[in-house]
């Protein structure tokens, strides 16, 4: 019945807030229906929560009472969560409280506008300012203060009264500055003088009472709190610093000192008074866990003191504030020493506490419903919630004797913990910044409050704590599990930092959980610095790695489509997928790189080992909504959010905060923190200690000292006042030891081994889709580090026959039940049978494409005969993925595979065929192909530009050529890859796939290896001794034949043919003992006395080694430029007393390389054994050796000889060899160079004194492994028997193919480079004797190989192709090579290649071959910086039936343009017996061992051009040669006259130079010029004028000062320009130069010093230049400088005049002259202007003076792109193309036409004037009529038509070619770029030259591009008009 009454009385509800009051209400009756919060934060929206729900169960109407709400522009800007909950909002002024919410005379002001009924001020600002209650008191509407009134708060509010008043009333107080003084306050209240007495104002006086009081004491203001206002002091040092900042953080307040208190619990009673006399305790808390005497956990009740004392305490606490009449809620403060159960006074807050919901949870008692209650003037006895706490019913009226009835028992247990935006990493520093995300869950026991929400945040003046989290259970220990699982749910991300994890530590302590902590406890922890709980440091740093590279990408992305959507060409910067960044966490810097393995993949580099050794980590990232990243990493998921800052990253990973630092640099102070800078501590330019406090910041309305952390002068950045962000400057210190900048140490361990963030399948079907992916990955332009590894899985996976029978059973699990079940039943039974067949079965292809057929075919027939037509489309859309299986599995796993590997063939060659021509224009059409869908071009452009596509296809072709299928599934693709154009990145798949269609139609290592063993079971040996086949990898296989005789005869042909440059005698093979070996002697052939055929069998052979390539490539069309045939008809007509044989050489090299010159005619031993496996080359080679050459005469071995000749004979020459072949198994170390080369050399060192013993000179190893060509390692006895690198891989014997005497000579110091292709030997040779910096260069250095073996219709073809191999394995090799740092700087590299085979080829074919092989590879030959090619051929002509004749031809192109191929014959000269060359070329005469010769001068400019993308000046006249012999090729062509040659001199140029003022001719070398301009007057021989016409050409040497212009270049170019004009002839100009000089004087550049400003940080920079005495008086003298004396034996430089002229200013005054010129040559002869390279500055405004402009890729401009980067203050062009290239300046009608290289250049110079008279008035050049006049014009207009067409006619494809108006092939356009509604150019009309404008009839689009200067600037695209001009 009770529990009845009691639920009908909480169910009541008033109508207004009169009628709650009247019935509620006693004598005051004082309705408030608007609060006025005078507040912010938390305690804002604490009022108004519990008001609504107190107001809601009471009146139903959570509005009834009206909140009316002060904001600031801060809290309004951070979105502070009570603004969002008030009703009424009144903005006030921001700043610090005592502008706003402190500000009692604006919350005044605020009450009477809005007519508020009440205020309330909640705890902080104003709260315990008892002039807010008392002005209240008189406003007009006699607003009510909710809070005590204004006597009881200065008194009891007032920390110094209040203790005053305890002290009287007989309370225990710790001694303080007022012990001992009583007064009696219910007469008196508090007498000044008293209260004066307690207090301490000055320093002085302070000391004087601490003298009493004794350490540890804290100095209190009286009006402090909430942290502020306290300091604690523990020695006198620190006192004075402490007194001050009391002082500053509560400025005008009464300060006292009391002794501190140690191993205390802060304990405090939570009272209400009311407005009748009545004052009640509402138990207390425990808030023992302090920081700084701020209140970090709160608990309730209090459980360390004992119930006895702890309701004595209540009772005093209810005492004190009946006798001061206290009113509304306070909170008496004790201090309660556990150890002696004595509690202290220690203050009353005369308001409500921020931990008062502790209270309210074990109460069930709404306190600021009960405050508003007081207010309204209801007795505490009436109000519902303290009548349920004292067991009556809620709305009683009758009294309650609330001193003596019982109250309800505490509800369980409740703990709170305060939200903070403080650092506890850093000393709980607080911090500011925007709130991203907030997120907390409420449950039954755990409940919360904040201030903020998401996308809020903490402003500089705002309260630090933001929130508050309570949790209840039935115990302490339920409560505090309940709060921990809140606080790991709570998740809070934002810029500024919390103390989320560091109070889920401290939950967790045994000192918290046993309860033993005290108000000592957490500074304790603090001052020892616990932290925390960190995370694993590699999960941070890998979460740091893929942030940085997730969002480096992201932005790459965006900024990537940004460009395409403004129309600009994206940056290839913006398509990488790698990024590194260096990243310091905890002091230890990290390296990392991290490279996107897919859209959401990536893999972690640790950089700090070679690629080879680097560990990785793989990871998944996937961006969330909120802007986080869920990071998927060693097997498990993290969400993980960033923030660039100041200091660093900070980066938020599960919920925890970590900062990733820079270097550590005491130097620097910055601001630990957002806030505002109120003075220093120390004056400017003083010294300062370590720990020293310099300054004082306000943060949070407290006052943060800001230490320096080193000794030192300090300098002061910032002024007093200054609001600071995070990590400003405020000061810096001059270090008095700079050696405390700390650098943090980088880690050079190795990343820890972690799971892939995917758990791979091990079932085969989903492992293909896995492997598949990952191809489409790497084809998508994404890393996949083993590519091979994933195609053998791939592979391996596609042999299973589970894979069709799980896909199957996968989708039956899908469709299963929908499918009808007699279909499902048949469809089981089939793979059942399949199942059951395949397991039993080896080859399983034909039984896979069975079974797919057989179910394709009863799905067919299901639903012909069981379903009508209208179920048959819904029918097949639900078997459609059955279908498709079916489809997939047809020809089985075989045609599966293929079927794959075919479509990423056609992958690539879909996404490589589009990019033939240039990115620009690529991009643009990309753009209009998928405008709807910019992704698709950047994934096109990924896939591209990444090169991986490359990589995986040739691995790919790789595996098919290995594979059981051959290549004829993919035949026609094959064809497609070989006709891709000659790219660098297509050129490799291009020969590799000419090399597979070549190897296609030859035989297999297995055939050729029948066709041997067959030869030497019926052939006499000569024949395979005389055969060029390819057959030493054969040869080797057969060495472990099971035929005894067999193996001994393969084993003698490779001996024979190996020493094919020595006659061989003795020889004798053997297999006694179970060792194949072989004995022989050798020596010299042209030394063998008896010279007869048999005994010089050997030298009469030729060795013909092959090794098809794996890669070939095929190159684009470059226009061949022949050369002379006269070279190669004079080797026809040689008359050859005797040709040079393979035998002459081989004994010149011979004697240079493995034999000494004293030993040549001596014979020489050998012997060589097979081994057929390692391990019985370790047991048995010794006892080779003890068989070593045991000659009938003495029946001794030669080591039994030695042995007993020891005894005063002479050892043995060393001049024998030792021939190793070992066979090795597929897992073999000696697989490895490393490894064979160490392996052996440890071995054959155990045998050193043996093996010297013996004599023997060198051991020669041979690795042997079937379907592999042999290497070589020599091991010589000079070198203790290691290995000589110089001949890897070739043996010794045969090494003079490889003509390595030449290399070894005194031009060049020489190094072996070890190359991944054993077939070609790279040396590098750096330049001796050479000053300054030397020339390196490399030499490559190779054989190809071929043999009559093949048919002979197509050996022609290998050969070719086989050349075109091996010259790409050099170039390949150079390639890899240079991309070396010690190799980057070579040029003039050297590339030497040896036909073995004799060749079938008339000369002319060579130069056929040579010269198309020397175009097709030009670019890359360039780019390598290849200066020859030399080519040495053995040729049988196929019409005669004289002996092959050694040719040696020599290709090169030094220009890049002239192609020069010289063909020389090797003859022997009778007299000197050396073989020369003989040509008539510049070598005609040299002998072929001619070392090779150092670079000249000349050489060394034209790299330098080169490397400025220009010509060297003097390859012009033979450019402008190259260019008239084509225009007569052309001429001679279109006249139908194809086999005539041009003219033998089409060009006579004479340079002109200046000479006393005057121009005269000069016949000099190149390079002789002492002026960076050079001219030439020239005389041309064209088809339209055959007896020449004269022309000027003036050109810049970009050589010489960068082809800068000085006062000499402005005189020579002005000087031939008027002799231009002068003569009425052609200027033809090349402009390749860096604008005006501005030079430098080397006479003061070697002398000046520097003044630093400070000399440990030189970035600092200087204070002036100076020299000493004797360097100015010298320099001075000669008048190159002025300075002034600043110091003894110091002068400072003011001013460089410089001795040399030209070096400053007077470079300018010549500019306005040749600009003059220019111009005036443009008004009176013709002119034309070549840009090459680059033009600047005057250069740029001579090419638009003379009008007339060609361009290559150079750039037009007058400033350069890094300066005004620098302007611009950030990186907006990339290149000096964006601001002068040709896609500006010939869209802007600059450039008349673009051309892609000089000689392009030269020839439409060559073009254009044939359009022009010889001479100013003459007649107009006239050519012969190739149209006759009076021909038909065939082209007929319509109403849209091409003018073009027009004008030149054109080819169509149904009625061939359509004439127009001009001749045909004359129309050249100009302008084509430029008012595209005009057509210009010039043509011929009956052979007259005429220039041509046209008007366009079609609209068309004019595209103004978007400038990259401009963010905003996009492109636009004008419609222009037809027919307007």
């Amino acid at each position: 019945m009770k529990k009845q009454i009691w639920a009908d009385l909480d169910s009541t509800q008033f109508s207004s807030v009169e009628e709650y009051v009247s019935k509620l209400g006693d004598g005051i009756k004082k309705p408030i229906h608007t609060v006025l919060i005078a507040n912010n934060g938390i305690a804002a929206v604490k009022c108004i929560r519990s008001v609504r729900k107190w107001a809601y169960h009471t009146f139903g109407d959570e509005r009834k009472i009206q909140f009316v709400v002060m904001a600031t522009p801060e809290d309004l800007k951070i979105n502070a969560e009570y603004i969002r909950m008030a009703d009424q909002v009144e903005e006030v002024p921001g700043g610090p409280n005592v502008n706003n919410y402190a500000n009692v005379d604006l919350i005044i002001d605020i009450a009477e506008r809005r007519m508020v009924d009440a205020v309330w001020a909640g705890w902080g600002h104003a709260s315990e300012n008892p002039r807010l209650p008392d002005l209240l008191a008189r406003t007009k509407s006699g607003t009510v203060f909710i809070g005590p009134p204004a006597r009881a708060m200065q008194d009891l509010g007032d920390k110094i009264a209040s203790i005053l008043v305890a002290q009287s009333a007989g309370v225990s107080c710790a001694p303080w500055s007022g012990s001992g003084l009583t007064l009696d306050y219910a007469n008196g209240g508090i007498p000044e003088e008293t209260y004066a007495k307690s207090c301490v104002n000055t320093i002085e006086e302070a000391a004087v009472a601490m003298a009493h009081i004794g350490y540890p004491a804290m100095i209190k203001a009286s009006e402090g709190g909430g942290g502020k206002g306290i300091r604690k002091v523990t020695r006198a040092e620190e006192f004075e610093a402490a007194f001050r900042q009391v002082q500053s953080e509560v400025p005008g307040s009464p300060i006292f000192i009391m002794k501190m208190l140690g191993g205390c619990r802060h304990l405090e009673v939570q009272i209400v008074g009311d407005q009748y006399g009545q004052a009640i305790a509402l138990y207390g808390r425990d808030c023992s866990v302090q920081r700084r005497h701020q209140k970090i956990i709160e608990e309730g009740p209090p459980i360390a003191a004992p119930l006895d004392v702890w309701y004595e305490m209540e009772k005093a606490a209810v005492r004190m504030a009946k006798t001061v009449g206290y009113v509304g809620a306070g909170t008496i403060e004790y201090l309660f020493d556990e150890r002696t159960s004595q509690y202290y006074f220690l203050e009353l807050n005369p308001r409500l506490q921020v931990e008062h919901p502790v209270t309210e949870q074990i109460t069930s008692v709404n306190l600021p419903a009960v405050q508003l209650n007081v207010a309204m003037g209801v007795p505490l006895h009436r109000i519902p919630d303290i009548r349920r706490l004292y067991h009556e019913l809620p709305y009683g009226t009758e009294p309650i004797d609330l001193d003596n009835t019982p109250r309800v028992a505490p509800k369980g247990h409740c703990i709170a913990v305060r939200i903070t935006g403080e650092n506890p990493d850093e000393g709980f520093k607080p911090t500011s910044g925007g709130i991203q995300e907030l997120n907390f869950r409420s449950s039954t026991n755990v409940w919360g409050y904040f201030s903020v929400g998401a996308m809020g945040g903490l402003h500089e003046y705002a309260d630090s704590q933001f929130g508050h989290v309570f949790a209840r259970g039935r115990t302490r220990e339920q409560a505090r599990r309940e709060l921990v699982l809140a606080l790991k749910d709570l998740s809070i991300r934002g810029d500024i930092s919390n103390a989320r994890a560091f109070l889920l530590q401290l939950l967790e302590t045994d000192v918290f959980k046993n309860n033993k902590y005290t108000t000592e406890w957490l500074d304790g922890l603090i001052a020892a610095k616990v932290s925390a709980k960190k995370l694993d440091p590699w999960l941070v740093v890998i979460c740091g790695a893929l942030y940085t590279a997730h969002t480096t990408a992201t932005r790459r992305y965006k900024e990537y489509i940004t460009y395409l959507e403004r129309g600009q060409i994206p940056p290839r910067e913006l398509l990488a997928i790698k990024q590194s960044a260096d990243l310091i966490y905890e002091d230890v810097k990290y390296c990392v790189s991290t490279t996107r393995s897919g859209p959401t993949s990536f893999v972690v580099f640790l950089d700090n080992a070679d690629e080879a050794n680097r560990s990785s980590v793989e990871a998944e990232v996937r961006p969330l909504g909120d802007g986080g990243l869920l990071v998927l990493v060693d097997g498990r998921s993290h969400v993980c959010y960033g923030t660039d800052t100041v200091s660093g990253l900070k980066l938020i990973v599960d919920g925890q905060t970590c900062l990733f630092t820079t270097e550590y640099d005491p130097a620097q102070l910055r601001t630990p923190t957002t806030g505002k800078l109120v003075r220093y501590l120390v004056e400017a330019g003083s010294h300062v200690q370590a720990g020293q406090a310099y300054a004082e910041m306000e943060v949070m309305k407290m006052y943060l000292p800001l230490l320096v952390t080193e000794t030192g002068k300090i300098h002061f950045v910032r002024s007093e006042g200054s609001v600071l962000e995070l990590g400003d400057v405020v000061a810096r210190l001059e270090l008095d030891d700079p050696s405390k900048v700390r650098r943090a140490a980088t880690y050079t361990g190795k990343l820890p081994a972690m799971k892939s963030p995917h758990v791979k399948s091990d079932k085969p079907h989903e492992q293909v889709r896995e492997a598949v992916l990952a191809i489409q990955r790497a084809q998508a332009g994404y890393h996949c580090s083993q590519l091979e590894a994933t195609l053998d899985d791939l592979l391996h996976s596609l042999r299973d026959y589970h894979v069709p029978l799980l896909e199957f059973q996968e989708c039956l699990s899908r469709i299963g039940m929908k499918l009808p079940k007699d279909v499902a039943r048949r469809i089981t039974d089939e793979l059942d049978l399949y199942k059951s067949a395949a397991s039993q079965e080896r080859v399983i292809g034909g039984l896979v494409d069975s079974t797919m057929v057989r179910i394709k075919s009863m799905l067919d027939k299901y639903m012909q005969e069981q379903l009508s037509p209208p179920k048959h489309k819904e029918f097949l859309n639900l078997v459609a993925p059955l279908i498709d299986l079916c489809r997939k599995y047809e020809g089985g796993l075989d045609k599966m595979r293929q079927d794959l590997f075919s479509s990423f063939l056609k992958h690539f060659l879909e996404v490589e065929s589009r990019y033939l021509d240039s990115r620009e224009s690529v991009i643009s059409r990309f753009r209009q192909e998928h405008k709807n869908d910019l992704k698709k071009v950047y994934e096109l452009e990924l896939a591209h530009f990444s090169g991986l596509q490359t990589k995986l296809i040739l691995t790919i072709l790789d595996k098919i050529n290995s594979s059981d299928d051959g290549i004829r599934p993919y035949i026609y693709l094959l064809h497609d890859l070989a006709d891709l154009p000659d790219i660098d990145q297509l050129r490799e798949v291009a020969r590799k796939g000419r090399h597979m269609l070549t190897i296609f139609q030859l035989p297999t290592f297995e055939q050729r290896k029948t066709l041997i063993e067959q030869a030497l079971r019926t052939k006499p040996l000569d024949l395979l001794l005389r055969e060029p086949a390819a057959i030493f990898d054969v040869l080797t296989a057969l060495f472990e034949h099971p035929n005894s005789s067999l193996r001994q005869s393969a084993l003698e042909v490779y001996v024979h043919r190996t020493y094919r440059a020595y006659t061989v005698t003795d020889f004798k093979a053997t297999d006694a003992g179970g060792i194949l070996r072989a004995d022989w002697n050798f020596v010299l052939a042209d030394q063998w006395a008896s010279s007869t055929p048999e005994n010089r069998r050997s030298a009469a052979l030729r060795e013909s080694m092959s090794d098809p390539a794996p890669e070939l490539r095929k190159s684009g069309s470059i226009s061949p430029v022949l050369p002379s045939p006269r070279t190669f008809a004079a080797v026809k007509r040689a008359a050859l007393p005797r040709v040079y044989t393979d035998n002459d050489l081989a004994s010149l090299d011979a004697r240079a390389s493995d034999s000494g010159s004293e030993e040549g005619d001596k014979p020489r031993y050998a012997m060589m054994a097979f081994f057929p496996t390692e391990a019985e080359f370790f047991a048995r080679f010794e006892e080779a050796l003890d068989k070593y050459f045991r000659p009938a005469s003495t029946g001794k071995s030669r080591i039994e000889r030695s042995v007993s000749a020891l005894d005063g004979v002479p050892q043995p020459e060393m001049r024998d060899v030792v021939a190793i072949a070992l066979q090795i198994a597929e897992d073999s170390p000696f697989l490895e160079d490393s490894s064979a080369i160490t392996t052996t050399q440890g071995f054959l060192r155990q045998y050193l004194q043996k093996l010297r013993i013996l004599g023997i000179r060198r051991v020669t190893l041979i690795t042997i492994k079937p379907g592999r060509f042999p290497r070589f390692y020599s091991f010589r006895e000079r070198l203790d028997y290691a290995e000589d690198p110089i001949y890897r891989n070739v043996e010794p014997p045969l090494a003079y193919h490889l003509e390595l005497r030449r290399l070894f000579t005194s031009n060049y110091n020489i190094q072996f480079v070890p190359t991944e292709n054993p077939q070609v030997h790279l040396y590098v040779a750096e330049e001796k004797g050479a000053s300054g910096e030397k020339h390196s260069c490399l030499f490559a250095r190779a054989m190809v190989r071929g043999g009559h073996m093949f048919a002979t219709s197509t050996l022609t073809d290998y050969l070719v192709n086989e050349a075109e191999t091996v010259l790409m394995w050099c170039l390949n090799v150079m390639e890899l090579a240079m991309g070396n740092a010690k190799f980057k700087g070579t040029w003039n590299n050297q590339i030497f290649l040896k036909f073995i085979p004799e060749v079938v080829f008339d000369p002319e074919n060579v130069e056929h071959l040579i010269t198309e092989l020397g175009n097709k590879y030009k670019r890359k030959l360039q780019k390598l910086r290849v200066g020859q090619v030399e080519f040495v051929a053995k040729l049988k002509n196929p019409n005669s039936v004289a002996k092959p004749t050694t040719v040696r031809f020599f290709a090169s192109n030094f220009t890049g343009f002239k192609y020069n191929a010289d063909a020389y014959v090797e003859v022997k000269d009778v007299k000197s017996r050396k073989i020369v060359l003989v040509g008539g070329g510049p070598l005609d005469g040299k002998e072929t061992n001619e070392p090779y010769p150092q670079p000249t001068a000349v050489m060394k400019k034209r790299v330098s051009a080169h490397q400025q993308l220009t010509s060297y000046v003097y390859d012009y006249p033979e450019i402008l040669e190259v260019a008239l012999q084509n225009a007569w090729r052309r001429y001679y062509r279109d006249r139908g006259d194809t086999n005539r040659a041009p003219p033998k001199d089409v060009l006579i140029a004479t340079e002109v130079m200046l000479e006393n003022g005057k121009l005269v001719d000069t016949v000099r070398p190149a390079g002789q010029n002492t002026v960076g301009m050079v001219a030439w007057r020239c005389t041309a021989y064209t088809p339209e004028y055959p007896k020449g016409r004269p022309l000027y050409v003036i050109a810049n040497d970009i050589t010489y000062q960068i082809g800068s212009f000085g006062p000499m270049e402005d005189e020579l170019f002005n000087k031939v320009s008027q002799r231009a004009r002068a003569d009425g002839v052609p200027r033809v100009y090349i402009a390749a130069n860096s604008g005006a000089r501005i030079g430098l004087a080397s006479e003061v550049k070697d002398k000046f010093r520097v003044e630093w400003l400070d000399e440990t940080d030189l970035n600092k920079g200087f204070k002036y230049l100076y020299l000493n005495d004797e360097e100015y008086a010298n320099l001075s003298r000669l008048g190159s400088v002025i300075g002034q004396k600043v110091a003894p034996d110091r002068w400072q430089i003011t001013d460089v005049v410089g001795v040399q002229d030209g070096l400053g200013v007077e470079n300018l005054k010549g500019s306005g002259m040749i600009a003059g010129e220019t111009s005036r040559a443009y008004a009176e002869t013709f002119t034309v202007t070549l840009v090459t390279g680059r033009t600047v500055g005057i250069g740029a405004y001579l090419v638009r003076l003379g009008q007339r402009t060609i361009q290559t890729k150079g750039p037009i401009i007058l400033t350069g792109a890094p300066a005004l980067n620098k302007v611009l203050g950030s990186k907006v062009y990339s290149s000096n193309t964006q601001l002068g290239g040709t896609q500006v300046m010939y869209h802007n009608g600059v450039t008349h036409q673009v051309v892609h290289d000089d000689l392009d250049g030269v020839a439409a110079i060559v073009n254009w004037l044939a359009y022009v008279p010889a001479r100013r008035d003459e007649p107009l050049p006239l050519l012969d009529l190739l149209d006759p006049i009076d021909r038909t014009i065939d082209f007929e207009p319509s109403s849209l038509y091409d003018p073009r067409h027009m004008l030149a006619g054109y080819n169509d494809p149904a009625r061939g070619w359509v004439s127009g108006f001009f001749d045909r092939d004359s129309f050249t356009e100009s302008l084509g770029g430029w008012g595209k509604t005009v057509v210009c150019g010039r043509a011929r009309l009956g052979g007259i030259p005429m220039g041509v404008i046209a008007v366009e009839t079609r609209t068309m689009e004019c595209v103004l591009p978007a400038d990259p200067a401009s963010r905003d600037s996009t492109e636009t695209v004008l419609l222009q008009v037809n027919g307007t001009l």
